[in-house]
C-alpha cells in the first residue's frame, strides 16, 4: 500500500520559477527508481507562495530507501538550492481551513472516538476503506 505525503517548498527570493519548474518535473524520477507510484499529485500554492504537493510513495519504506539513492539526493540538492522546506502547520491557508475540517471524531469499532483529520483532508481510501 502507497504512503501520502505532504511536502511544502518555501521558494527563495527569486527562485520562484525554478521551484516550480523541480515541483512538476521530480515525479519522473522517483517513478523510475521504482519508489513513487503514478498517482496524479495535487500541487497548491498558497497565499504567502509556498507550494503544496501530496504524492503517493509506493510504501513507506520507498521513503527510507529514497534517503540512500543517489538520484533522489542529487534531486534534494537541487530543491534546498531554490527553496527551503515548511511544515503544514505553519502555513496559514493549511492550518485554517483543514483545522476545521479536522476537529471532528467519530467512534471507531472499537467504540473510542478517533480522529477524522487525515482521512478528511486527503479523501480517497485508507486502509481499503473510503474515508
Amino acid at each position: 500500500m502507497g504512503s501520502i505525503s505532504v511536502a511544502c517548498y518555501q521558494p527563495k527570493a527569486g527562485r520562484e520559477a525554478a521551484l516550480t519548474g523541480l515541483v512538476f518535473g521530480h515525479l519522473p524520477p522517483l517513478r523510475a527508481e521504482g519508489l513513487a507510484t503514478d498517482r496524479v499529485p495535487i500541487v497548491m500554492r498558497a497565499a504567502d507562495g509556498t507550494i503544496i504537493e501530496l504524492f503517493e510513495w509506493v510504501r513507506q519504506e520507498a521513503i527510507a530507501a529514497a534517503h540512500a539513492n543517489p538520484v533522489v539526493l542529487d534531486l534534494w540538492k537541487r530543491f534546498e538550492a531554490v527553496c527551503t522546506y515548511e511544515i503544514p502547520s505553519n502555513i496559514a491557508e493549511f492550518f485554517g481551513t483543514c483545522l476545521r475540517t479536522f476537529n471532528r471524531t467519530r467512534r471507531n469499532r472499537s467504540g473510542r472516538n478517533r480522529s477524522d483529520r487525515t482521512l478528511r483532508f486527503l479523501g480517497g481510501r485508507v486502509n481499503g476503506r473510503a474515508a
